[in-house]
């Protein structure tokens, strides 16, 4: 098992723009997601599992947190059922599995939203997009102009 790592691409002239958990047992589909995360300017750290999730989640405050379905051990069920403990971070689940049972389990066990692999980026970066702005909201930020547009 590996360990909980921490990447951003700070170093290429981005500062972190949140933070966010990626849960996947596939070291690829870890890979992938930082590409597209930190190229956005995200903090990313990465668990191979639900046991280094939940001591993820508990170490640190995430903004938002992917976590797969099929792992290992702990599921991604039981692992957002866990993390929701000690987290309010939205939990967007990202899986294979593709059956509208799968799905509602995902929200009945605490997940935001839901993605099939393969996803499309569009679909991704839209959800992202969207927590961001809610978390804003809970911060007491003001509305992002294209906000105000959708608003009146």
């Amino acid at each position: 098992m590996s360990e909980i790592q921490t990447r951003t691409m700070e170093e290429q002239g981005k500062p972190a723009a949140s933070h966010i958990l990626v849960v996947d047992d596939n070291p690829e589909i870890r890979e992938v997601i930082y590409l597209l995360l930190g190229g956005e300017g995200y903090e990313v750290t990465e668990a191979a599992d639900g046991e280094q999730a939940i001591e993820a989640s508990a170490k640190y405050a995430f903004d938002l947190i992917i976590l797969d379905i099929m792992m290992p051990g702990m599921n991604g069920y039981q692992t957002c059922v866990e993390i929701r403990k000690n987290s309010n971070a939205p939990i967007l689940f990202l899986s294979a599995k593709s059956q509208e049972d799968d799905k509602m389990l995902g929200f009945s066990s605490g997940g935001d939203d839901y993605l099939v692999k393969p996803f499309e980026y569009a679909r991704f970066r839209t959800a992202l997009e969207r927590f961001a702005a809610q978390q804003e909201y809970l911060r007491g930020a003001r509305p992002s102009l294209s906000q105000n547009a959708i608003d009146q």
